[in-house]
């Protein structure tokens, strides 16, 4: 089953690539290749299949959350897209970077994907940064606990 998973998201990047037809889109897609997948130790967490993220993806999490920011923005923003092959949890994906205690701001997503404030593909991350979890982060000087009451539309 473990080596299912590096397939699994190594399949799911290529058909992500490949679903879109706008210029920006493929190219956004094409650079976040790689990054996403470095993060396949977090797809267990991700998709709902672990309560909590491993070790092994916070550490490459925190080492690679720099490079991989915008990625995993794109990553919870095309969340439905079917050509995905895998199902994200938006809230679980928004919540690992706080988890891990990765110096992370999701508030960000929408100007690195060049979203229009208050759009349908803007509104999980300004959800999520109106969030307990998101506003407490930078107090907690990122605990990695969740707090009570958080809840992100994930569809």
């Amino acid at each position: 089953m473990g080596s299912i998973i590096p397939a699994t998201i190594i399949l799911a990047v290529v058909l992500l690539i490949g679903a879109h037809v706008s210029s920006d889109i493929v190219e956004d897609k094409r650079e976040c290749q790689d990054q996403l997948i470095a993060l396949s130790p977090c797809l267990n967490y991700v998709s709902g299949d672990l309560k909590t993220p491993s070790p092994t993806c916070c550490t490459d999490l925190r080492q690679k959350y720099n490079s991989t920011e915008r990625c995993l923005c794109l990553l919870v923003k095309d969340r439905n897209d079917p050509g995905l092959g895998i199902k994200i949890n938006a809230t679980l994906a928004l919540s690992l970077p706080y988890i891990c205690r990765a110096h992370a701001n999701v508030s960000h997503c929408p100007g690195l994907l060049h979203l229009a404030p208050g759009s349908p593909d803007a509104q999980i991350f300004e959800d999520f940064a109106r969030s307990p979890a998101a506003s407490s982060s930078d107090a907690d000087a990122g605990s990695g606990e969740l707090h009570s009451g958080f809840k992100v539309e994930s569809s």
